[in-house]
């Protein structure tokens, strides 16, 4: 869901124009179910590498963000849960704008469980 919103986004939608979006979308697939805890089977190209030409600023990053929670809260998700993933995302802003990065989300457990696992 979150990829149709982002194909209809004019703030956003020119970073995949002229890629490899069905790639793209697998590719985001991967790294965000592992990132929010799930299994570590993303493979792909270091994030730094993949962005450091495209020109990202906070306010795409924020905007797919947003997209993020319009698709998570459109799948009936709880403000809680959504509220986790879109905070367990802002450590790869860091890697995105190439600056530090802080605590990553797979490491952020409650009840021993990941936010995929509750």
């Amino acid at each position: 869901r979150i990829y149709d919103l982002i194909q209809v986004d004019n703030r956003i939608k020119s970073f995949f124009q002229g890629k490899n979006y069905q790639a793209i979308k697998e590719g985001q697939r991967v790294y965000l179910t592992e990132l929010l805890g799930g299994p570590k089977i993303y493979k792909g190209k270091d994030l730094v590498e993949i962005h450091k030409t495209v020109g990202l600023t906070d306010y795409h990053f924020d905007c797919f963000l947003g997209n993020a929670e319009k698709a998570l809260s459109g799948l009936g998700l709880e403000d809680e849960t959504i509220d986790e993933v879109v905070v367990s995302m802002e450590p790869v802003r860091s890697a995105l704008m190439n600056r530090a990065q802080g605590l990553a989300a797979h490491a952020k457990q409650v009840d021993g469980q990941s936010v995929l696992e509750r």
